[in-house]
């Protein structure tokens, strides 16, 4: 135990002082004497992680949790499977807290986090048994009622939500969390919101993380009361705080663009007829909040389809086929690595990754926004698989853009309008491309027509998937599958077209986007 205790001390003070070989070597030798100390995996991972080793680091975290487990060493369990969950193990973080002793205080006083976890592996309903027990245990919180509100909102209990979202701010008046949430989830189409925004935006540092949600909650509050001046203010300074905040290399993006529009494609467009395949991935992609996810139920409605949410799932097998952590072809920097790679791998390995959903169907919808960016590895992974392209027409899918907070660093160009102007005309040229280059295989889908016409729209789209089509799959309200995307309140209604000209209640400050976007 004295040794394991020196090899720790000794590879904590080299990994401080940046000499990440020796620590490896010494993390190694403290895993050597014990190999159930999760920290030492979890510091060994974030090593291989450094070196972009990713299988290392993959293994790194399942050994972690397995230490975790074997020792229950429940201090450690969120920090585990947070890592599980940034390596794409959903099934084995959700494991791994389902094994979980939930009556230990260790684990009740990170319940919040938990929950969070479970919700971001898609299981809301153990979330919310986690959420009640450590509520019964430890008493209300804010951040339990908040991740209460999310789940669910995400299994379609919209009542629910907005009183757990209400819950959590009571008990913390200025979680700027919960008053986006709320404001995103149900705004209140009067002002009567407007003072306890105030009130919580002073009692916040400016420009601080939780400052842009506040900003961004006041936007939807005016915005939903047609108080359109005030709404701007606010997106305005939500926007700047947020762009100011993240760091963006506009001629990468550029470069990169052009790199995938002359990669080479498949010798042939003709799509592998989908009887031959047991499971047929449809993949969903575009900018975000362009219709994305009412396509998704529609689809999701027809029998023999299942929606498996948003998944980087192709991701992470470029990154396993590829020992490489690969984030998609819009930031990817080294792209020697992706000369070599076996694609007809990284196709099994996706098919494996998506495998539970087969279960339920045949077709699986797979509706990550960002996959656009991977349209013409997905065509050489996956022979058989289908590409839909939601586009949006130009000023709308920018104004949609820019009037949503993403999480973390997520979809940073949408906080300025001429990074949004810059990104759509690149996402514009690559569609085109595309559909021309692998008419069989992508195809676009215009959101206009989509909602003002969605029985003729979806009865194409099913031909060009190979599904028999469903005149009952436009009904997209009787939908009660879980979603967890940013327009899950929105799409528990029926199909409409009221988001179509949304700028135009804002035409004048947005004349900035409207200038660079009829630019060269």
């Amino acid at each position: 135990m004295q040794q394991a205790s020196h090899y720790w001390q000794q590879a904590d003070a080299l990994d401080k002082a940046g000499d990440h070989a020796a620590a490896r070597d010494a993390y190694a030798a403290v895993l050597a004497g014990d190999a159930d100390h999760a920290a030492a995996w979890l510091r060994l991972g974030r090593l291989e992680r450094i070196a972009d080793h990713y299988r290392q680091a993959v293994d790194c975290a399942l050994r972690a949790a397995d230490a975790v487990r074997n020792r229950q060493a429940w201090r450690n369990l969120s920090f585990v499977t947070l890592r599980l969950l940034e390596l794409d193990q959903r099934q084995r973080a959700t494991e791994l807290i389902r094994q979980a002793d939930w009556q230990q205080p260790a684990v009740l006083q990170q319940a919040a986090v938990l929950a969070q976890h479970l919700y971001l592996a898609g299981e809301y309903q153990v979330s919310l048994a986690l959420i009640e027990l450590a509520n019964r245990h430890v008493g209300a919180h804010h951040l339990l009622s908040y991740e209460r509100g999310n789940a669910l909102r995400a299994v379609g209990d919209m009542d629910g939500a907005s009183l757990a979202y209400e819950q959590a701010i009571d008990l913390r008046p200025v979680h700027a969390l919960a008053h986006w949430a709320l404001a995103s989830h149900r705004p209140a189409h009067s002002l009567q919101r407007i003072e306890r925004l105030r009130q919580a935006l002073a009692g916040t540092p400016e420009s601080s993380e939780d400052s842009a949600y506040l900003q961004y909650a006041l936007f939807k509050e005016y915005d939903a009361a047609g108080a359109h001046e005030p709404a701007w203010t606010a997106l305005e300074a939500g926007a700047a705080i947020k762009h100011n905040r993240l760091i963006r290399d506009p001629d990468l993006e550029a470069r990169n663009c052009e790199r995938l529009r002359q990669l080479a494609l498949p010798a042939t467009d003709e799509a592998r007829h989908t009887n031959d395949h047991a499971l047929t991935p449809i993949f969903i992609v575009g900018m975000p909040r362009t219709g994305t996810t009412v396509l998704e139920r529609i689809l999701d409605n027809h029998p023999g389809v299942v929606s498996a949410g948003e998944l980087n799932d192709f991701n992470s097998a470029v990154s396993m086929a590829a020992d490489h952590f690969f984030i998609g072809g819009l930031l990817q920097r080294d792209w020697q690595v992706l000369e070599t790679v076996d694609w007809q791998r990284v196709g099994e390995l996706y098919l494996q990754r998506i495998a539970p959903w087969s279960k339920a169907a045949r077709f699986v919808v797979d509706k990550h926004p960002a996959n656009f960016f991977n349209a013409a590895w997905i065509a050489r992974a996956l022979p058989h698989a289908k590409i839909l392209c939601l586009l949006k027409e130009p000023m709308d899918a920018c104004f949609s853009n820019l009037k949503e907070l993403f999480a973390g660093d997520a979809y940073s160009y949408s906080y300025d309008q001429r990074s949004l102007a810059q990104h759509y005309r690149q996402v514009r040229t690559l569609a085109g491309h595309w559909q021309q280059r692998m008419p069989s295989r992508f195809k676009c889908v215009g959101y206009n027509e989509l909602v003002r016409e969605p029985a003729t729209m979806a009865a194409d789209i099913a031909r060009f998937c190979g599904i028999e089509y469903d005149p009952g799959s436009v009904r997209i309200e009787r939908n009660h599958s879980p979603t967890a995307t940013a327009s899950n309140s929105q799409v528990r209604t029926a199909i409409h077209d009221a988001s179509i000209d949304a700028w135009k209640s804002y035409a004048q400050p947005l004349r900035p986007l409207q200038t660079a976007l009829a630019g060269d």
